[in-house]
C-alpha cells in the first residue's frame, strides 16, 4: 500500500506535524523548551514542572543519575513521539530527524532489562514493585505503546534494534501473563493493541493469542488488584483504583458480556480498538458482537456532536446514556484519537459507512481542535461551551481551559495527536482482501497490491470546501471499490465517464454492463477499471442540527453544522454573552472567507436573536479553529427560537 496525500487542507497539517509538532515535542521531552507546563486539571496534584521523559530513560540505562520524575506512564510520551516520527519519515524523509529517532531507539534498548521488561519508574525507583501494582502503575500500558512505536519504526526504517526491542518485550509479556503465571490484565488497556500490531508485523500468532488472553482475563482481574492492594507495603501511596469501582477499569464483568461503555473513556475505547482488531483478524465472534454492541451504545447514546466521548471529569469517564453536559464535559483528546482507531478497525470487520462517518467526525472536529493552528499548544479537554470568567471561579470546571496550554503535566494527548496526524494516509482507505473502501475524501494518489492485481487511485477534491470528489481508477476485474456516501449528504450523484449512474433516489445502477449498488453507506463498483473517471457530488451546506431529546443539558438548543464540520460562536466575532443568543429554526446562511492565524477559514454568517429580542449578526467558525485568538467565550449550542 502506497498513499501520498495531495490535498490543500490536509497537506498543511502533515507539514505542521513535521515542521512544528515533532520538533517542539522533542524539545519538551528533553526539557529544553522555554514553556510553562500546566496541570490538566487544577484540582489534581500532578507533576507539572518538566517532562523529564528522556532523562528517565538515561537514568534507567545507567547513563545518568537521579530519580524518576513524572507520572508512572511518562515513558509513553516518548513512545508516541517516536511513532509519530516513524510515520512522518515515511512521508517526509529527514536525515537529522532519523538520527534523533535512531539514537532514541538505542537509548530505549539500553534501558530495557535483559528479560525484556521496561518501565523507567519501577526500574529507577522501585525495582521490587515490578507488577506489584498492576492496576495503577501502567507498566503494560507503556509497553503497549512501546510495541506500537517499535513496529511502526521498524516498518518504515528497517531498524532491527527496534524490532528486537519489541519482540523481546512481547516475549517477556507472553511468558509472564498466562495461565499459571499472572492471570490478570493491566489496569489501563493498550498492551492488547500493541500485541496485535506486532502480530500483524511478524505474523507470529503467539502475540495475537496473548492479546486475546489479556482481553478475556480482564473481567477476572479485580480480585487480583484487591489482593495486591491488601499486600502493598505502602498502601497510603495507592491512588485507590485497585480498591475502587471495577467499572472504571472495565473489569466488573467479562469483556464480551459488556453492553454499555462505562468507566475511564480512553481505557474503554482502547479496549474496544483491540477487540475489533482481534475480531477482524481471527474468528472471535463474541469479540465482534461486543465491538458492534458497544459501538452502538457509544455513538448513539454517549457521544457529543463533535465526536467527543467521556462526559465526566471525575475519572475522565463515560457515565450514563444521554448524560452529556456541554460545559463540564471532559471529552479528552486521547479518547477521540482512540475512537478513530476503533472506527478504523470496525471497518475491517464490516464495510459500513457509519464507521467512516464517525472516523471523519472525530478527525475534523475534536482531533483537529486538540491542537492549536501553530502545532505547539494542546487541549486535554474539549468542551462545547466556555466562559473564561466562570471556569476560573467554578470548582466543577477546573479541567476546562479557554486557551490551549503549551504542554500539560499529564501529556498523553500531545504525542497521541501527533502520531494520529502523522499517520493520516492510513485512514483514507480500508483494505481487506480485494475490497478497497474510500473512507475519507482527502486528495491523494494511491496504489494497492491486491490478490486480484494492482489497483491505482487518483483522488482530487476541494472537500470539505465543496462536495465535488473526482477519482481516476485503474485496476483488474476481481477488485471491488467502495465509495462512502456520508450520512449527512441529503443529496448526491455519482457520474462515471460523464454518465450519471446513481443518486439519492436510487440504490442500483450500472456502467458498461456492470452493476453498481448502494449498501450500508457505500456505493460499490466492480473492476476492471481502465482510466475510469468517477465523480461524486454531495451536498455540503450549512444546516441546523438538533440534539437528541433525551440530552437534558442542551434541550431546546441547536447547533450549526456544515459537511463534516461542527461550528461554534466565539466572543471575538460576536461579543460577550453568547449564552443569551438564540438562533431561528430556519436561518439563512451565507458563506464567508476569513483568516485566523493567517490561515483561511470557512466561516458562516446568519442572523440570531439577542435576549432583548433584537436581531444579531452571527459569525460561526469551525469548532477546530476556536481558541486560536486569545481567551474568549465559545459556544456550540444556542437557544433554538422562533425567528
Amino acid at each position: 500500500m502506497n498513499i501520498r496525500i495531495k490535498d490543500e487542507f490536509w497537506n498543511r497539517y502533515c507539514r505542521l506535524v513535521k515542521d512544528e509538532m515533532i520538533p517542539f515535542q522533542w524539545s519538551v521531552l528533553n526539557d529544553e523548551a522555554d514553556i510553562v507546563i500546566e496541570k490538566e486539571n487544577n484540582s489534581v496534584n500532578s507533576p507539572s514542572e518538566k517532562s523529564h521523559a528522556i532523562e528517565n530513560f538515561k537514568i534507567a540505562a545507567g547513563l545518568a543519575e537521579g530519580r524518576h520524575y513524572g507520572w508512572v506512564f511518562q515513558d509513553s510520551d516518548v513512545y508516541k513521539w517516536l511513532e509519530a516520527v516513524a510515520y512522518s519519515l515515511e512521508n517526509y524523509p529527514d536525515e537529522e530527524l532519523l538520527k534523533k529517532a535512531n539514537d532514541t531507539v538505542e537509548l530505549i534498548a539500553k534501558a530495557q532489562a535483559p528479560d525484556g521488561y521496561i518501565h523507567t519508574k519501577v526500574q529507577i525507583d522501585e525495582p521490587e514493585m515490578r507488577y506489584k501494582r498492576l492496576a495503577e502503575y501502567h507498566e503494560l500500558y507503556c509497553m503497549g505503546h512501546l510495541l506500537e512505536a517499535m513496529c511502526a519504526f521498524y516498518r518504515v526504517t528497517e531498524n532491527k534494534v527496534a524490532l528486537d526491542i519489541a519482540v523481546k518485550c512481547a516475549d517477556h509479556i507472553c511468558d509472564t501473563f498466562k495461565v499459571g503465571g499472572i492471570e490478570a490484565a493491566g489496569g489501563h488497556e493498550e498492551v492488547e493493541v500493541g500485541l496485535m500490531k506486532l502480530y500483524h508485523l511478524t505474523g507470529d500468532k503467539r502475540y495475537m493469542d496473548e492479546a486475546e488472553f489479556m482481553l478475556r482475563v480482564r473481567g477476572k482481574s479485580m480480585e487480583y488488584y484487591k489482593k495486591q492492594a491488601a499486600e502493598d507495603p505502602h498502601p497510603e501511596t495507592l491512588w485507590g483504583v485497585a480498591r475502587g469501582d471495577a467499572r472504571y477499569l472495565q473489569c466488573d464483568m467479562e469483556v464480551t458480556d459488556q453492553t454499555a461503555a462505562r468507566g475511564h473513556a480512553v481505557r474503554q475505547v482502547y479496549m474496544l480498538e483491540a477487540m475489533a482488531d482481534l475480531a477482524a483478524s481471527g474468528d472471535a465472534a463474541d469479540m465482534r458482537d461486543t465491538s458492534e454492541r458497544m459501538w452502538d451504545d457509544i455513538v448513539n447514546r454517549q457521544m457529543y456532536i463533535t465526536g467527543g466521548v467521556g462526559s465526566q471529569a471525575n475519572g475522565e469517564c463515560f457515565t450514563e446514556d444521554y448524560d452529556l453536559p456541554d460545559d463540564t464535559m471532559y471529552c479528552e483528546s486521547c479518547a477521540s484519537v482512540a475512537m478513530v482507531f476503533y472506527a478504523h478497525n470496525m471497518l475491517k470487520i464490516s464495510p459500513r459507512g457509519e464507521y467512516a462517518d464517525i472516523l471523519e467526525k472525530e478527525l475534523y472536529n475534536t482531533c483537529l481542535a486538540g491542537f492549536a493552528l501553530d502545532g505547539r499548544h494542546f487541549f486535554y479537554v474539549n468542551p462545547l461551551a466556555v466562559d473564561p470568567v466562570k471556569i476560573k471561579t467554578d470548582k466543577d470546571k477546573g479541567h476546562v481551559k479557554a486557551v490551549r496550554p503549551s504542554w500539560l503535566g499529564c501529556a498523553c494527548c500531545p504525542p497521541n495527536l501527533a502520531r494520529l496526524m502523522a499517520d493520516l494516509p492510513e485512514y483514507i482507505y480500508t483494505v481487506k482482501d480485494d475490497v478497497v473502501l474510500s473512507d475519507l475524501f482527502i486528495g491523494n494518489e494511491a496504489e494497492f497490491e491486491l490478490k486480484a492485481g494492482k489497483l491505482s487511485i487518483s483522488l482530487s477534491t476541494d472537500y470539505p470546501e465543496n462536495g465535488h470528489i473526482r477519482y481516476v481508477l485503474n485496476g483488474p476485474a476481481g477488485v471491488s471499490f467502495g465509495i462512502r456516501i456520508p450520512a449527512y449528504a441529503d443529496r448526491y450523484s455519482l457520474v462515471i465517464d460523464s454518465v450519471k449512474v446513481l443518486d439519492e433516489d436510487t440504490d442500483k445502477g450500472s456502467f458498461y454492463g456492470k452493476e453498481i449498488s448502494y449498501k450500508d453507506g457505500y456505493v460499490f463498483l466492480e473492476g476492471g477499471f481502465d482510466n475510469t473517471e468517477i465523480e461524486l457530488n454531495i451536498a455540503v451546506h450549512a444546516h441546523i442540527e438538533y440534539p437528541h431529546p433525551k440530552i437534558k443539558a442542551v434541550s431546546g438548543k441547536a447547533a450549526v453544522v456544515r459537511g463534516p464540520f461542527v461550528y461554534c460562536l466565539e466572543e471575538r466575532d460576536n461579543g460577550k454573552g453568547l449564552e443569551s443568543i438564540g438562533i431561528g429554526k430556519a436561518p439563512v446562511f451565507a458563506d464567508e472567507k476569513m483568516e485566523i492565524c493567517d490561515l483561511p477559514i470557512h466561516a458562516i454568517k446568519t442572523k440570531g436573536i439577542k435576549e432583548d429580542g433584537n436581531e444579531a449578526e452571527l459569525t460561526f467558525i469551525p469548532y477546530y479553529a476556536w481558541a486560536n485568538r486569545g481567551e474568549n467565550e465559545m459556544r456550540v449550542y444556542l437557544k433554538s427560537v422562533n425567528q
